[in-house]
């Protein structure tokens, strides 16, 4: 199984967990790991480290610089979408939701990957509440996104 760990979260616990999430379903037999992560992440070196296909992807650290980026989501779908395509990715794991997922996931959907996210916190962070994380809480919702057991 191809298996895709998918976090463009820059700093804290999230992209930690991702890494340590990457290292550790790279050791399970027949789980082919490819990771997607942020450039700007505090644990790129570690990602870069990992032995996988990766789409590394610039993000943002502000919000000025979040809404200019945003821009370019266009250009980012079609990078993902031909990363998912080239390498064959069965089911996308995020350890932890970041703001641009809500642009990817309709990718997911039309190409029926399943979708795992994990949710961590049952208060959202400072700064995650708004319409696009209204819509993706919805979005998981859905049937699609409910998978009770991934290995």
């Amino acid at each position: 199984m191809k298996l895709l760990v998918w976090h463009w979260g820059r700093l804290g616990a999230g992209p930690m967990y991702a890494l340590k999430m990457s290292q550790a379903l790279m050791t399970i037999p027949d789980v082919d790991v490819c990771i997607s992560y942020s450039r700007q992440n505090d644990y790129h070196q570690g990602f870069r480290n990992l032995d996988a296909p990766r789409l590394e992807v610039d993000t943002f650290a502000t919000t000025l610089e979040g809404m200019r980026k945003s821009l370019q989501l266009p250009l980012l779908r079609r990078r993902f979408d031909k990363f998912l395509t080239n390498n064959h990715v069965d089911v996308v794991y995020c350890p932890m939701w970041h703001p641009w997922n809500s642009a990817m996931v309709t990718i997911l959907q039309k190409k029926k990957i399943p979708y795992v996210l994990t949710v961590h916190d049952a208060v959202r962070h400072k700064g995650d509440s708004g319409r696009r994380s209204e819509e993706h809480t919805s979005e998981l919702q859905s049937p699609m996104y409910l998978v009770c057991r991934l290995l």
